[in-house]
């Protein structure tokens, strides 16, 4: 984790974007968070998010559009699975070795949560895998796996992330996946955020718009590589209005210029 000049986590812009959504962190809404995959400061800042949450004596829920397969419980086993492991050639920037890392802090985290409410607390840190299973390319697809395959990818990531949020209804909840997930609009074809937004109406989704910089992306030929972000003229921080634009979120946030996170597999 970055440290600014004052000793705090995350640099000045990541600070800020915190300060601009501490406002809806209090009112335990829902933060659906379009991102682009493959960079340090995204997983950086949901920690700063989840962090300030905590802090403020919250549940707190964070979806991610990583496979249900993957181990999110397990401190030693959290950003190690298989989904994490392909060879880097063939990684997207879901996989990176940030969100890697960020997985296994919120495994540690929740863990200590856990140990705590067992004597006088009962705070709750859920973290949920989303996606559907992951089956390596080339092998075989269990059993157990196929009808859950067949479902639409939003139906089952909403699915996934609902479970938890009824369980935990005053939880402060984040979630992040690609802004074709994210979009909460009625106009385009049935989206994670759009389901999530049904049962959540105040929900707010932000599209992450860096000031450019570098993320790591799979291209169209297959290979996974480093890639130049162009530089949006947005102002740095958090900003979303009533309703959704014309992309299906509220607004946007801009993290400043963001750094190429590493495939996952590079932790290995």
């Amino acid at each position: 984790m970055v440290h600014n000049e004052d000793g705090q986590p995350g640099s000045p812009t990541l600070r800020r974007c915190l300060d601009d959504l501490v406002p809806l962190i209090r009112t335990r809404g829902v933060l659906l968070l379009g991102e682009i995959p493959g960079t340090q400061e995204l997983p950086q800042l949901i920690a700063l998010v989840v962090e300030h949450a905590l802090e403020l004596g919250l549940d707190v829920i964070v979806g991610l559009e990583i496979p249900m397969t993957e181990d999110v419980s397990d401190p030693i086993k959290a950003g190690t699975g298989p989904f994490f492991c392909r060879a880097a050639d063939y990684q997207d920037g879901r996989s990176s070795a940030a969100m890697a890392e960020l997985v296994a802090q919120l495994t540690t985290r929740r863990g200590a949560l856990q140990e705590r409410a067992n004597s006088h607390d009962d705070q709750h840190l859920e973290i949920v895998a989303m996606d559907g299973p992951w089956v390596a390319p080339g092998s075989p697809v269990p059993l157990e796996s196929l009808g859950i395959l067949e479902q639409p990818r939003n139906d089952v990531m909403a699915s996934n992330l609902l479970a938890v949020m009824d369980n935990h209804p005053r939880a402060f909840t984040v979630v992040v996946a690609g802004p074709m997930h994210t979009r909460v609009d009625r106009n385009a074809e049935r989206s994670l955020g759009q389901i999530i937004a049904a049962w959540h109406p105040t929900a707010v989704a932000l599209r992450v718009t860096p000031a450019g910089g570098q993320t790591w992306i799979l291209t169209e030929s297959g290979t996974g590589q480093v890639a130049e972000l162009p530089n949006v003229d947005v102002p740095p921080g958090a900003l979303w209005a009533p309703e959704p634009g014309a992309d299906g979120h509220h607004g946007v946030l801009n993290p400043g210029a963001v750094s190429a996170s590493s495939p996952g597999s590079a932790l290995a």
